[in-house]
């Protein structure tokens, strides 16, 4: 993309702005095509949707995600496959792609999803299969059960529903507090999910050095960070709840033992992806800065990192939490460098970071309406939790810089 350029033509234009006329003639162009449903349309409609939301055009984006939905079911995907193998497979993954972008912005907007997880349609087949795929074969290749079963993306398509329902989970539990007992059956269950998938699999899936250098050195390390990166998230992003749970209660309230393992669960999460986060930051052949929306899950794991050195003022894990914090803030200006968007996450920083100055820690970590939007809502801007003034009126109106706000929060520690 053209942020990433180092063509010397751009170098008197700011990676931020790079983008924009590029996206203006594509959707000119897009919307001028005479074959208006197709499989060439829908690749086109993906791709620009994604520009759209770098570029902070919500609007934009939210109509080119409802298009290639529509275009999806039109062209009947994933029931009726071209008869070439090569076809056959990308269609498939194109399925997969919109079902993945309707599932996102359908729960975090609280719409319903239109597209199904059907467990009887075709799944990706792994990364190094695809690539092997002849352009064009007249005879069909014969692909097992087992090359879909192993593939990266068949794999993040659950953490994709589990990380929608972790999504939902907390608007029940602003929405419908009366729910309390089926919401904890409900994390019950999500949590074991989430443990049955990191446990089964294989070993050449998990997360050590040594797949990460095989997965890199075959050209597949992003891939394979999105899936342990959605896991991690996913699960931080569950028993963010529960971090309320951790404040010490009167003597005659009963401690909830379940709550409190929740919470040390979170937290376990929020550290392992900020480690991962840093790691892929630092190595030579990897990086994290692919998007925009990576910045939103740091600025997460942060405030679980702050919420760690708020109440363990002196102990080991408070030192390891601010060093993660601030091995988050390299990260985080790191993207600042190519995504506008990053203003908006270090504003929705900025705006926790004055809960926490403002509010007694088991108030700034009430999951409540501001909360959830907080959790949820990363393509919005948000109002001070006690103040009630916008924080940031927009993509790059953010009132504090990465810089600033570094030097609020460690001026102090």
């Amino acid at each position: 993309m053209q942020s990433f350029s180092s063509n010397p033509a751009l170098d008197h234009v700011t990676p931020w702005s790079r983008g924009k006329l590029f996206l203006r003639e594509a959707i000119k162009s897009f919307n001028e095509r005479t074959k208006l449903i197709s499989i060439e349309a829908l690749q086109g409609c993906i791709i620009l949707a994604f520009a759209a939301f770098v570029e902070g055009d919500v609007d934009q984006d939210a109509l080119l995600n409802c298009q290639a939905v529509r275009m999806t079911q039109a062209l009947q995907l994933p029931i009726v496959l071209s008869s070439d193998r090569l076809t056959r497979e990308i269609e498939t993954n194109l399925y997969w792609q919109v079902w993945m972008m309707d599932c996102w912005t359908s729960v975090r907007s609280q719409l319903p999803q239109q597209l199904r997880n059907d467990p009887t349609f075709p799944r990706p087949i792994r990364e190094e299969v695809f690539d092997g795929l002849p352009d064009y074969s007249l005879t069909d290749v014969q692909i097992g059960p087992e090359s879909r079963a192993t593939s990266l993306w068949t794999l993040i398509l659950p953490l994709t529903q589990w990380h929608a329902q972790a999504v939902k989970l907390n608007y029940d539990v602003v929405h419908e507090p009366s729910l309390e007992f089926r919401i904890r059956n409900l994390v019950r269950d999500l949590a074991r999910k989430l443990d049955h998938w990191v446990q089964s699999l294989p070993p050449t899936l998990r997360n050590t050095s040594e797949n990460w250098s095989s997965y890199s050195d075959r050209g597949y390390g992003r891939p394979f960070a999105v899936m342990h990166i959605i896991y991690h998230h996913t699960g931080q992003l569950l028993f963010y709840q529960f971090l309320n749970k951790c404040i010490v209660p009167d003597d005659n309230v009963a401690v909830d033992e379940e709550a409190l393992g929740y919470a040390e669960l979170c937290k376990a999460h929020a550290t392992a992806l900020s480690k991962l986060f840093w790691e892929l930051n630092v190595a030579p052949d990897l990086d994290c800065l692919w998007s925009p929306v990576n910045s939103h899950l740091l600025v997460i794991a942060s405030t679980i990192h702050l919420h760690t050195m708020l109440l363990g003022t002196g102990r080991p894990e408070a030192a390891e939490a601010k060093k993660l914090l601030e091995q988050n803030f390299v990260v985080l200006q790191e993207l600042q460098k190519y995504w506008p968007s990053t203003e908006l996450a270090f504003s929705r920083l900025q705006s926790f970071h004055n809960a926490c100055q403002m509010s007694s820690i088991s108030k700034t970590f009430n999951m409540d309406q501001w909360m959830v939007n907080f959790l949820n809502r990363y393509d919005i801007s948000i109002e001070d939790r006690e103040l009630g003034v916008e924080v940031n009126g927009g993509l790059g109106g953010s009132n504090t810089t990465g810089d600033e706000l570094w030097a609020i929060m460690f001026s102090n520690n």
